[in-house]
């Protein structure tokens, strides 16, 4: 039963912040603040100590994953707070899942919105030019190929 109430109060947490993020851009600490208590009395009264420590392994999780985007400005502290609570209510695997669900989705977004403003070609470019110019560089200097070279130098821009 208590699995069950976890699950609403989830829903309900991501419908909320999912509507004042895109209408107010923000996440409210009225409800993720809640939610992490929340998800630490419940998973505790359900499961005992081991339910408190995945609790407060998954909300340690969603900080940690959500630390580096937030102090570099890529996202809000709002985002790594709604993680956060994720985290408390359904504990660290659930957490890692939902971060990978949610790079991806992101990502595609990205390029949905690149594709959109017609900068796609551009940003792919852009973007394997990142992986690929320090890669032929070492290679180049490596094997002295100038191939490699002249990736290297095709991602100069």
């Amino acid at each position: 039963m208590i699995e069950i109430g976890i699950g609403i109060i989830l829903t309900a947490l991501v419908l909320i912040s999912s509507f004042t993020d895109v209408r107010y851009k923000k996440i409210l600490n009225l409800f993720t603040a809640p939610a992490i208590v929340l998800g630490m009395v419940l998973n505790t009264l359900n499961t005992g100590l081991s339910g408190f420590q995945n609790s407060i392994l998954g909300f340690g999780l969603g900080v940690l994953l959500f630390l580096i985007p937030v102090l570099i400005g890529a996202m809000g502290a709002g985002d790594l707070k709604l993680m956060a609570a994720i985290g408390a209510l359904k504990g660290v695997s659930f957490t890692l899942t939902t971060m990978i669900y949610s790079v991806v989705a992101g990502g595609v977004l990205i390029l949905v919105y690149v594709a959109i403003k017609g900068r796609l070609k551009e940003t792919l470019i852009n973007v394997a030019g990142m992986v690929l110019r320090p890669l032929a560089k070492a290679l180049y200097l490596r094997t002295g190929k100038l191939i490699f070279s002249r990736i290297h130098h095709f991602f100069d821009r």
